[in-house]
């Protein structure tokens, strides 16, 4: 493409932020964006201790659910932004690189039928794929299966949440997942009753360590 007709398309057609839609000119977030990206890690750090850690063994997030997050992950999931997915998903391989991984494969917090048709994309498999491909690390997807259409979660206390979840979900190939490190993925965790039953499930059927890596919490009030 000569550089006259680049110039008329990016007038006509102005490069935007993939989130927010701020004319940047560029490829790129623009700079309010990438400060809310960019959350203060002593401020996620507080929310993740709070989450229950029964029979998930450690809690990571990129970022807090609030703001630019917020907002790309709701595209990512009903808009089918999926411009936004490496960079979000980057996020998460950077933690999880930090991490001994021997032994280890990633499970996908898995959706019900009814979820499925409500979200243009599942997240945790989206995410679980793009770090498996990354780190070198298998992905199963068909371990944790999920066996119950449950309430949506988002108006529930966490008691009812728990609840909503009890034998929720289920293990196929148990044998897969034996003496191994599980990296659960999941999209956002808010008070952990869906990684804590999870996790719960997998340990029963003798997986060694839980790790729960997502991309954003959901702040305590």
């Amino acid at each position: 493409m000569n550089k006259l007709l680049e110039n008329v398309l990016n007038y006509i057609y102005p490069q935007r932020c993939p989130l927010c839609g701020e004319v940047t000119g560029k490829a790129s977030f623009c700079e309010s964006c990438i400060i809310g990206l960019e959350q203060e890690p002593q401020s996620l750090k507080s929310v993740l201790q709070k989450l229950p850690n029964t029979f998930v063994d450690e809690y990571y997030a990129c970022a807090e659910y609030v703001g630019a997050v917020k907002k790309g992950l709701h595209r990512l999931k009903f808009e089918n932004a999926n411009i936004l997915l490496p960079a979000f998903a980057q996020k998460m391989v950077d933690i999880v690189s930090q991490q001994n991984t021997e032994n280890a494969i990633i499970i996908p917090v898995p959706q019900c039928e009814k979820r499925k048709k409500e979200t243009s994309v599942h997240l945790p498999k989206e995410f679980s794929q793009y770090i498996g491909k990354n780190l070198g690390l298998e992905v199963e997807n068909n371990i944790l299966v999920k066996v119950k259409n449950t309430r949506v979660q988002h108006s529930l206390t966490r008691q009812e949440r728990l609840k909503n979840l009890e034998n929720a979900f289920a293990v196929q190939k148990a044998e897969r997942i034996k003496d191994k490190t599980i990296i659960l993925c999941d999209d956002i965790v808010t008070t952990g009753a869906t990684l804590t039953e999870c996790a719960k499930v997998l340990k029963k059927y003798k997986a060694e360590r839980v790790l729960a890596i997502c991309f954003a919490a959901t702040p305590f009030d």
